[in-house]
Parts: C-alpha cells; sequence; structure tokens
C-alpha cells in the first residue's frame, strides 16, 4: 500500500477538490478498532457554485437548502458528536478520494467484518485524505495511531487468560 497525502480541514465543503482521475471521494469515521463508516459523497458541485457565488454577492441566497448538502452536514455534525462521546478510541472524521476499485474492496472488507484492514486500504490506496479538526487538533495524531485495539482501555486481550 502506498502512503498518503493527509491534509486537516475544517468542514468538508469548505475544502473540497475534485476528485484526481477517476476517484470519489467517500467520508466516515475511523477509529482504533478500524473503519466505523464508508459513505461515498453526493455530488455537491452545484451547492459549492451557488455558495462561491453567494459570497462573491453574485447570488442572492447560498445552497444551505440544497439535499445533498444538507445530508453531508448532518452526518458530519451526528459523526464529530459521535467522536466527541467515544474520544477513548481515537476516533477520526475522514474524508478520502479513492478510486472505484479500492472503494469496492474496502466495502468487501467491511461486509465481511474486517473494519481494520478496510481502514488500512482507505489509509494507503487513497489519493488524497482530508481530517476534521479533532480535539485539540489532534486528528493527524490519531491518524496515525489507528487502526489499534489495544489504545482503546475496554478493550479485552484474551491472551492473558481470565480470572
Amino acid at each position: 500500500m502506498k502512503n498518503s497525502y493527509i491534509k486537516p480541514f475544517s468542514k468538508f465543503n469548505e475544502s473540497a477538490s475534485e476528485p484526481i482521475s477517476n476517484a470519489k471521494w467517500y467520508y466516515g469515521i475511523a477509529d482504533c478498532h478500524g473503519l466505523e463508516s464508508f459513505i461515498e459523497e453526493p455530488e455537491i458541485d452545484d451547492a459549492s457554485t451557488l455558495d462561491n457565488m453567494f459570497s462573491y454577492g453574485l447570488s442572492p441566497y447560498d445552497a444551505n437548502d440544497d439535499p445533498a448538502k444538507k445530508e453531508i452536514n448532518h452526518n458530519l455534525n451526528m459523526m464529530q458528536m459521535r467522536c466527541n462521546f467515544n474520544s477513548q478510541r481515537h476516533p477520526v472524521v475522514y474524508r478520502a478520494s479513492l478510486e472505484e476499485d479500492d472503494a469496492e474492496m474496502v466495502q468487501d472488507l467491511l461486509d465481511s467484518g474486517d473494519y481494520i484492514n478496510a481502514l488500512k486500504v482507505v489509509k494507503g490506496n487513497s489519493k488524497e485524505v482530508q481530517l476534521t479538526r479533532g480535539k485539540g487538533g489532534s486528528s493527524e495524531k490519531a491518524w496515525r495511531m489507528i487502526p489499534n485495539p489495544d489504545l482503546d482501555p475496554m478493550h479485552n486481550d484474551n491472551s492473558l487468560g481470565s480470572h
């Protein structure tokens, strides 16, 4: 697997860039137990164009009512809340640009319950990775540390035996 370029960002919609080659954008939550969610980003080109026109004073309204943009914003807010409640698992909200074959591989791994290797494919095969800001700006550090189930204080290691 090749190394990915990681770039922090405050909101996906504010830093969206064109997909590289035939890659598509996917987003979700990753943590010490692997990939928790993997969602294909809907097309928001029209909403982004409308927001740009509004910011330049060329449009009387912005795209806050665009259904695709609303869906992404809602999902991001929910993901950020989940990350705040599960901070012991070193969660990160990510956005990754992947080729179709790699995205299918990730989905197959998730379907089979292999969350750790799904995250390894996202980390290794993405054309670009973007991370939301974590508490104290620690998203990049958490991204480098995961996947690693031993980071979860609630993780049971059966190899130690039971009492």
